[in-house]
C-alpha cells in the first residue's frame, strides 16, 4: 500500500520559495475567495509527498484557522498547478466553492452543498488507518501501484468494500473501465469529477490520486 510522506516545514519553504507562478492571479484567486469569509489569515499550512514510478506529487496547504479558506500549491513532477477552495454560507446552507487557475485565469471549477457528515467523514478518512493489504494478492500486482483502500490504483481492485466515499470513487471508476474499456478517458473524467469536493475539502488522500490519474495517459475515444 501506498504511503504519503509528510513535508517538513523546510521543505515547503524550498518549495513555494521556487515556486514559478503567477502571482497576480493567485491574488485574484484569493480575493474572490475572500469576499465571501472577509478577513483572513493563511496561519495554518501542512505539506505532503508522494512518489509511484515516474510520478511525484509534492502538495502544500495553505488555510485560515477557521478552516474556511484554502489554497493549493501543487508540483506535479515539473508542472506546478495553484487552486483554492472557500466553505461559504448560504441560507443556513454550507456550499464549497472551487478556484483553479488555467492559462493565469482564475476559474471557478466547483460549487456544492456540503454537510456537517461530509466535513466529519472528510477528517475521518485523513485519520482512518489504511487496511493490510492481502499478501497472495500484493505478490500478483507487485507491479502496480495500489495507492489508497480496496480500489484506487490499478493495484487495487477489490474485492473488498470501498473504505470511504473517496475509495467509493475508485470503484465506479473501475466499473467505468469494465464497461467502456480500460484507459477510456470519459471514465477518468468522471473519476475527477467524483473526487472534486473531496480534493477542494483538503482530503490528502483524494488529492493524491487525482493528481497520479491526470499524468497517466487515456484514450480520448472511449
Amino acid at each position: 500500500m501506498a504511503q504519503l510522506q509528510t513535508l517538513s516545514i523546510e521543505e515547503q519553504e524550498t518549495l513555494l520559495d521556487n515556486a514559478q507562478i503567477n502571482t497576480v492571479a493567485a491574488k485574484q484567486m484569493v480575493q474572490k475567495m475572500t469576499q465571501f469569509v472577509g478577513a483572513y489569515e493563511l496561519s495554518n499550512r501542512k505539506g505532503f509527498k508522494f512518489e509511484q514510478g515516474d510520478v511525484s506529487i509534492q502538495v502544500v496547504i495553505l488555510g485560515n484557522k477557521e478552516d474556511t479558506i484554502k489554497v493549493f500549491y501543487t508540483k506535479l513532477d515539473n508542472e506546478e498547478l495553484v487552486s483554492g477552495s472557500v466553505i461559504v454560507e448560504k441560507e443556513g446552507k454550507k456550499v464549497l466553492k472551487g478556484y483553479d487557475i488555467i492559462e493565469d485565469e482564475v476559474i471557478k471549477t466547483l460549487e456544492t452543498e456540503i454537510d456537517d457528515e461530509f466535513l466529519e467523514e472528510l477528517k475521518d478518512l485523513e485519520n482512518r488507518e489504511l487496511p493490510e493489504t492481502d499478501t497472495e494478492r500484493e505478490e500478483v500486482v507487485s507491479q502496480l501501484p495500489c495507492i489508497y483502500g480496496n480500489w484506487c490504483g490499478p493495484g487495487c481492485s477489490g474485492p473488498k468494500a470501498p473504505i470511504s466515499k473517496v475509495d467509493a470513487c475508485c470503484k465506479t471508476h473501475d466499473g467505468c473501465y469494465s464497461s467502456r474499456g480500460y484507459f477510456a478517458c470519459s471514465c477518468d473524467k468522471n473519476l475527477q469529477n467524483c473526487l472534486a469536493p473531496h480534493v477542494k475539502a483538503g482530503s490528502e488522500w483524494a488529492i493524491t490520486i487525482s493528481l497520479w490519474f491526470r499524468k497517466q495517459p487515456c484514450n480520448p475515444f472511449k
